[in-house]
């Protein structure tokens, strides 16, 4: 499976982001900017034991849901 664009709305800190992706991405920066987000919203998509404990009001961005 290749993923070349990821798409992320109204989860935890992103409101509605698009991310193009290669074959090789690496995330950095400083911290609290939403790496850890990134990596639980990919993981919410390819983990159904993460994605069977559901989400809680604190997963939609601004507990808008």
């Amino acid at each position: 499976m290749i993923f070349k664009e990821l798409t992320i709305k109204n989860f935890r800190s992103f409101e509605n982001v698009k991310l193009e992706l290669t074959n090789r991405n690496i995330i950095f920066g400083l911290n609290d900017i939403g790496k850890t987000n990134l990596l639980a919203a990919i993981r919410f998509l390819l983990d159904s034991k993460f994605r069977s404990n559901g989400l809680v009001d604190s997963d939609f961005y601004n507990k808008d849901i």
